[in-house]
Formats: structure tokens, sequence, C-alpha cells
């Protein structure tokens, strides 16, 4: 009994400063009021202000005489509790979503309170099952890294978990010498739930085959956190080897190990809020080391991965291309404001251009003219045929995202003679000079970018 006090002690003292209140969870369950004690009974230049945080479920019959019992509990010993009922279950996810309240409820307090650390009472078989159930269900490998003594809850809050040097055989054992009261929850037997499979069916076995389980699974999960720590110190370096201006670049990327790779990617869907999954984490690295110039990835959740030339970034998903664009036709005389400059249908032997005015001559039988954005198979006139203009923008190496910002100047029929700043048809106007009566006229807002191709 004092070898645990002692080791409790211990434990305690690189966990909570001294002199700081604390908010312990407790259930009235063995383990919590195993704690409640332990911390009671801390050296006097250790123990903390104790404050008691207590959620009433109301699943049981028995939760009534429990909710008493913490109460008089509490005012027998002077300890602060601060106490709530569950009011409104759910049909399904019972667990996570009464785990959800609970913890909801204790940061309320906490911050209410102005307390620092809240104290639960996972030990380690709790530690042994999570990790047990995790690797069942399967995942990241990041998840076995197991539950932390100590880790930031909220802001300048902190979870605390004292006892996961002990089992739970040590603390039955310290509650029976100690004559500690509790009450034992009756669903903790009830074999529908994962975790109660896990303890009673498969821990047993387990510690039958080597009685220091417990202990083996502590040390892997510490080396596996040591090694992600490890690897946590040097992605920010990796990261910032990738970033540019828009993205990060694809050539840095592929000149990573394999391995820097999968971690990069990780930490980039963490970055990006996305769940990661194996499928996922292979089809973006493909797309990056892949001969394809342009990707776009369906990431779920309203988000893609798009891969442009030697750039790669995450954006929400693009909108559904429709089948509709709204055109604007051009008026003879009049400019049209376009988002990056403005275009004209002007009569070319009255026209006065501007130094760095781009043109287009048409004829009359050729009218109307309209702008507007792309639409599905736009294709371009030449003097050989027609081209589409998605050939024709992969050609010129125009990003996927830059391609919605496009204009175009298209006739009637929605043939596609002009894509603003990019190129326009190589049509020759001699074929009907004696016809040409109009100019399509194209004035950038800054004239100082390179001309288009001809």
């Amino acid at each position: 009994m004092e070898q645990i006090k002692t080791i409790f002690a211990n434990d305690w003292a690189k966990l909570v400063p001294q002199n700081e209140a604390v908010l312990l969870a407790v259930s009235t369950g063995a383990d919590s009021m195993a704690l409640l004690w332990l911390v009671a009974h801390l050296p006097s230049k250790l123990r903390p202000k104790i404050n008691i945080a207590y959620v009433d479920h109301q699943l049981r019959p028995e939760s009534q005489a429990e909710t008493r019992f913490i109460q008089e509990y509490c005012q027998e010993q002077g300890f602060p509790l601060y106490w709530t009922k569950w009011q409104k279950k759910p049909v399904t996810g019972l667990e996570a979503k009464a785990r959800a309240f609970r913890y909801a409820f204790f940061e309320e307090i906490l911050e209410k309170q102005n307390i620092k650390y809240l104290v639960t009472a996972h030990h380690a078989d709790d530690q042994a099952e999570t990790f047990l159930m995790k690797l069942i269900r399967g995942g990241e490998l990041q998840q076995l890294t197991g539950i932390k003594a100590k880790r930031v809850f909220e802001k300048d809050k902190f979870l605390v978990r004292p006892l996961l040097s002990f089992s739970k055989a040590e603390l039955s054992d310290f509650i029976t010498k100690n004559k500690i009261p509790y009450f034992e929850d009756q669903t903790n037997q009830d074999l529908s739930y994962f975790r109660n499979r896990v303890r009673h069916k498969l821990m047993p076995k387990l510690k039958q085959e080597n009685a220091k389980v417990l202990t083996h699974i502590a040390d892997y999960e510490a080396q596996l956190t040591e090694l992600y720590e490890l690897v946590a110190a040097e992605l920010p370096a990796k990261l910032k080897q990738l970033e540019k201006t828009e993205g990060y670049d694809v050539t840095s990327f592929q000149q990573l190990s394999l391995a820097w790779q999968h971690q990069v990617l990780r930490a980039l869907f963490a970055k990006e809020k996305l769940a990661v999954t194996k499928q996922k984490l292979a089809q973006v690295q493909n797309a990056l080391v892949g001969e394809r110039p342009q990707v776009s990835l369906d990431l779920g959740a309203g988000r893609e991965f798009c891969r442009s030339y030697q750039t790669f970034y995450f954006q929400k998903k693009s909108a559904v291309f429709e089948a509709k664009a709204i055109k604007t036709r051009l008026e003879v005389g009049k400019w049209h404001k376009l988002p990056h400059g403005q275009v004209g249908l002007f009569e070319k032997a009255t026209f006065v251009f501007q130094e760095g005015d781009e043109s287009l001559s048409v004829s009359k039988e050729q009218a109307p003219f309209y702008v507007r954005q792309r639409l599905s198979g736009d294709k371009m006139p030449y003097s050989q045929g027609t081209k589409k203009i998605t050939r024709l923008l992969i050609d010129q190496k125009i990003p996927a995202k830059e391609r919605a910002k496009l204009w175009y100047l298209v006739d009637d029929k929605d043939f596609v003679y002009w894509v603003f700043g990019i190129k326009k048809t190589d049509l020759s106007p001699r074929a009907v000079n004696a016809k040409i009566q109009y100019i399509i006229v194209y004035r950038r807002d800054d004239r100082r970018e390179e001309k288009i191709d001809e």
C-alpha cells in the first residue's frame, strides 16, 4: 500500500505543479475513487485544492444512489462538487456521445472555475485495452502511441492521468485494503461493448501468456511515441522545403525518400483537416510522382487535391461545370469590361489604337460576337480545321485553377475565336479583305504584360 502511495506521489510531482487547483473526474467507480483517495492523501506540500466533477448519465437505476453518495461524500470531505445530468441520450453511438458530453462539461467547469488541470483515473489496463482496440480496428500507426500521462486539453488547460503506472488488479487490491467505498457499474460486464469484450475476453488470455503484457504494451507505445516525436521535429523543415507562393513544389516532393513522402502527406492531410486513409494517400502520392501534369482528386468532405504542372495544393472542391455560360453581345463602338481589361467591337477604318492594344479583324458576315467564359467542348477554328480549347490550354500549360478565370470571344455558333490573354485563331483575314469591316480590340489593364502569341 505504501509503495503505491510513494509511486503515485512521485508521478504526481512530475505532472502537477504545487499549489495548483485540480478538477478530478469521478464516476464513483473503483478506479476514480482510488484516484480521489490517493490525491487526498498526498503529502501536504503536494496536495492540491481538490474539486470534483461528476456526471449522472441516467443510464442505470443505480445512478440515483451513486449521485446521492458522491454528494454526501464531497460534503463530508469538504470537496467542491460540480455535477450534471445527461438529459438527451442518442439512439446510436452511446459511448462516444456520452464521453463527448462528459468532456464538454469538464471543459466548462475548468473555464468557469479557472482550473488548469483535469485529472482522470485511466490506468495501465485502460492503456493496453485502448492499444488493442485500435490495433484490431486498424488505422494510422500514430494512433498506437498510447495515452499520455499529461497533455494539453484546451488552450492553457491540461489533462493529467497519474494512474498509468498501476494495473487494474493493483488498484482493486488497494481499494480493498483501504476500505475505500465505490460502486460497481454493471454495464462494465456487458459484452455488447467492444471495450468490455477486449477487457474480459482478450486481456485475461494475454496476461495468461505473459504476466508482463501491460508493461510490454506500454514499452512499445513509449518507443512509438519517441519515433513520432523525432519525425515531428523534422517535419516542419521538410514542409518548408516544399512551400511556394501558391501551394507546394512537386519536384521537391519527388526528391524526398518514400518514407518522408508518406509522412509529409500525412502532415498535409492533418493540416487540411482531411481524413487520412491508405487509399487517398496512395492516390495523392501517385499523382505527385506520376507523369500527368494536371490532376485533381476528390478527397471527400468538399475538398480536393490538385496538381498543376510543378505545383500542388488542396482546395475546396470545384463546382460541377455548368453546360451554360452567360454570353454578352458586343455592340459596335462600345467597350465591354472584363476582370483583367476590356474588349470592344469597332469599325476598323476609324479606330485609333493605343500602345499594347491587341486586335482581331473580322467581317460583318461573322457577326454577332459575344464574350463569355468556357463551356465544355469549346473549339477554336483554325486555317487547318479546329482545335479543342482543352488541348490548347494544356499546350499553353495553363493551370487548371486559372482556366475558370479566362474569358472567350465567340460567334453565334459558339466557336471560340479568342481566349483573351492566351491565344486567338490564326484564320487569315487576307482571304476576306474586301469584306473586313470590323476589328475586335482587347486592351489589358496592365499593358506591361507580355503580348499573346499571334
